[in-house]
């Protein structure tokens, strides 16, 4: 099964989106998403408030060759989606995580079937029947309860053709979760739990070379070699664990990894401290593999990210959220050193369930000061009970505007700066307001 995921995504309300469309290329290991836009002078229309399916994921059984699921969901009433054929047809939307569902719209085009059934599922496997009822201009699916998946079927002599696929229900806020590290000596205190192990595959050799030059080749190939074991420069408590990697010019593979057990369609958060002395970025790659019940890899949840961690020679700390598939039973994480030469350092490592931040949105009771007033801001996060990040308050601009922790604004000095509301890890939340000295 092909997966796709958007890095980022700009939209504005004076954007009209005529195509869509993704191209690969070698170069790179992801392929680009690009869009024909057409930019209109003015916002056109408005979106459905609390329509959760914008943005969200749709496959279709069958495309015209002009058309693109992704047009199901812009909101966007003069887009449509049609389908290549006539006949059956099948449209699956997957939301982004388990809705309240209320209602599901389908605004249909010049291409309305003769018959529409719908079905709804947690897991996209098992599937429900649910209840629709025909009105003027759009059918209307009754969600009734918990729903991710939301799948229509429908047949008729001319290809289906829906303007816009909209749905509607309430957030689940989710009830605060156990705080305990599901990894065993996350810490590094003791060595139970992580297994070390050097990975790196030896070169082929090559059966057409023989004799004294093939040899002299193989005696030149760059060497590798790692050790494991801890160290006394820990981040906390009284040890770390660290991997060493010698062999600069030479690719490997040198782990520490464990397997940890999980539940499915819930929010995960691997954490962990970590230093350097000469390895960069590159050096490094991070895998969290999941497993279903019979110990099968899900590739389309596997997360095996590189030259994706901000190196330093001091402690700092990496934060990456992860959901599970519906299926996932256990998870193998695995930390790499991969290239470079030098040592990695690791401790105080985690793996919690959380509860993650959805918004934060800052504002202040003034936005307008002399220099030495005061103002307070405030910060709101969505869900209140999220645990998953850490935040603090910063001045973009401390000449201007310094900040206390309790949110306390102070202004010293004329200009414009930004009160910031920023999480500690290298997860990127936070959101800020505009305050102006005069």
């Amino acid at each position: 099964m092909k997966v796709m995921t958007v890095d980022n995504i700009i939209t504005t309300k004076n954007i009209r989106i005529t195509d869509v469309g993704t191209v690969h290329s070698d170069m790179a290991d992801h392929d680009m998403l690009w869009a024909d836009l057409e930019f209109l002078d003015e916002a056109e229309g408005e979106p459905a408030m609390d329509n959760r399916a914008l943005g969200q994921e749709v496959t279709a059984s069958s495309t015209a060759e002009d058309s693109h699921p992704y047009m199901l969901n812009d909101y966007d009433m003069d887009t449509c989606w049609t389908a290549a054929e006539g006949g059956d047809q099948s449209v699956v939307l997957e939301l982004d995580r388990v809705y309240d569902g209320k209602t599901a719209e389908i605004y249909w085009g010049d291409g309305k079937p003769e018959s529409c059934t719908a079905a709804v599922s947690t897991d996209g496997a098992n599937y429900a029947e649910a209840a629709v009822t025909e009105e003027d201009d759009r059918t209307v699916v009754a969600l009734d309860g918990e729903v991710k998946f939301i799948r229509l079927d429908v047949s008729g002599s001319e290809p289906a053709q829906i303007r816009e696929f909209q749905v509607f229900g309430d957030f689940i806020v989710p009830d605060s979760v156990p705080e305990e590290n599901l990894l065993a000596n996350g810490d590094m205190e003791a060595e139970d739990g992580w297994e070390f192990a050097d990975l790196t595959v030896p070169a082929e050799e090559d059966e057409s070379q023989a004799g004294d030059a093939a040899q002299a080749e193989e005696d030149s190939a760059p060497a590798v070699s790692y050790e494991f074991g801890y160290a006394e420069d820990a981040h906390g408590g009284s040890r770390a664990a660290v991997i060493t990697k010698s062999g600069k010019d030479a690719a490997g593979d040198g782990v520490i990894r464990q397997t940890i057990s999980v539940e499915p369609n819930k929010r995960y958060q691997l954490s962990f401290w970590h230093k350097t002395d000469t390895l960069d970025s590159a050096s490094f790659t991070y895998e969290i593999n999941q497993k279903d019940e019979e110990g099968n890899t899900i590739s389309t949840h596997l997360a095996s990210l590189n030259d994706n961690l901000n190196m330093s020679q001091e402690y700092r700390e990496f934060d990456y959220n992860f959901t599970t598939s519906p299926y996932a039973a256990s998870a193998d994480i695995v930390l790499h050193v991969v290239a470079g030469e030098g040592s990695l350092y690791l401790d105080d490592v985690t793996v919690r369930q959380v509860i993650s931040t959805e918004v934060v949105f800052v504002e202040a009771e003034i936005t307008e000061l002399a220099v030495g007033g005061t103002t307070k801001a405030a910060a709101q996060i969505f869900p209140e009970n999220a645990n998953d990040l850490t935040f603090h308050w910063a001045s973009s601009d401390e000449s201007v505007l310094t900040v206390a922790e309790d949110g306390t604004v102070t202004a010293v000095g004329a200009g414009s700066a930004y009160v910031q509301y920023v999480n500690s890890g290298d997860l990127t939340a936070e959101s800020s307001v505009l305050i102006t000295v005069k």
